[in-house]
């Protein structure tokens, strides 16, 4: 497939599922798509280019190569000076790969994963397996759209009702976490003199152990991750609380990766190379910044009216469904703030 074909096909998908076309969102969402149609061919079924993109941003990587080669496949913030941005594929490669300055400006409205710098390539690859996903089934709902409780009553409302995957999932809710978490608790943050590879480590640490405690609990037997809005909260400290043990973080990612292939990369990612010790204090403030997201959602999460103290003793409750209407908000809150601040996009057609 060509890029023109492609970048045609992957503004036809976004277009059903992102419902605002100037957004950073939709831009990402679209120039992913785009690479990953053009990589694969004319003749790639949804569900195969669901499968390749639901693999990650390190695998979109891998399949860009075949579009920019090696060298600016593995890139980041690549000089526009250096390359031929009369190119779409390649100007859209470069915006893809591009960082960000954490707090703006981001050149269009942005709602998701405001206070990270990552590339959109980071940020955005599940959702644009999400996109995919939902063409191939007849369904187009955007993540930040509010979603109609009578036709899809599984679904908090402002969340999809299936995923790609459960790891998809948990990565979609513990994004809506970290950004509530960020927007409501900006000094936890700012004291920790967290980086922008802290908040990134923090985001995949939660997604793991929202995939785990999803496991554990039963709710990951649906391959689409339609479950996951049951997850309950407190549970996921017992990996990440105290006594703030990295060792728990390893044996959590080690169970996990004979069946998500995100976490053993994470198993891989996390055994930095220094000596016993040598890393703890860096571990123990990833982990208590972990830890501080899931204690502020679920203290502010409503617990259902029918609760009981038996649910309470045995942690099943809050669930991020109870604290769903607040991470809705929230991300509705920056959208639109976002959206007021940088005014509409104009970018021309086939670039990003």
């Amino acid at each position: 497939m060509g890029w023109k074909q492609a970048y045609e096909r992957a503004d036809e998908l976004t277009a059903a599922d992102q419902p605002l076309r100037e957004s950073w969102e939709y831009h990402g969402v679209r120039g992913i798509l785009a690479v990953a149609l053009a990589a694969l061919g004319e003749s790639v079924a949804t569900d195969t280019l669901v499968r390749h993109l639901d693999q990650g941003p390190a695998h979109v990587r891998q399949l860009a190569v075949a579009l920019v080669g090696e060298h600016l496949a593995s890139g980041t913030d690549i000089d526009p000076a250096a390359v031929d941005m009369d190119d779409p594929q390649m100007a859209t490669w470069v915006w893809l790969t591009r960082t960000w300055p954490a707090d703006g400006p981001w050149e269009m409205p942005r709602g998701t994963a405001r206070g990270r710098s990552d590339p959109a390539l980071d940020i955005l690859t599940a959702w644009a397996a999400l996109a995919a996903q939902r063409s191939g089934s007849g369904r187009s709902t955007a993540t930040s759209d509010l979603v109609d409780e009578h036709e899809q009553p599984a679904a908090p409302v402002g969340f999809p009702a299936r995923y790609p995957s459960v790891w998809s999932a948990c990565t979609v809710w513990a994004q809506a976490l970290m950004l509530w978490h960020h927007e409501t608790h900006p000094e936890v943050w700012l004291t920790a003199n967290a980086s922008h590879d802290d908040t990134q480590a923090v985001e995949a640490l939660l997604t793991a152990a929202l995939v785990d405690t999803a496991c554990r609990r039963g709710l990951a037997a649906e391959a689409d991750g339609s479950q996951i809005h049951l997850t309950p909260l407190t549970p996921l400290c017992d990996v990440l609380g105290i006594p703030y043990r990295w060792e728990r973080v390893v044996e959590m990612l080690a169970r996990l990766a004979g069946q998500f292939s995100p976490a053993q990369n994470l198993l891989e990612a996390v055994q930095l190379p220094g000596p016993p010790g040598e890393d703890d204090e860096a571990y123990r403030k990833l982990l208590k910044l972990t830890e501080a997201v899931v204690l502020a959602n679920a203290k502010a999460a409503p617990l259902p009216a029918e609760t009981t103290m038996k649910q309470l003793t045995a942690g099943d409750v809050p669930r991020l469904v109870d604290q769903a209407p607040a991470l809705a908000q929230a991300a509705r809150r920056r959208h639109d703030t976002d959206r007021a601040m940088n005014g509409p996009d104009d970018s021309p057609s086939g670039n990003a």
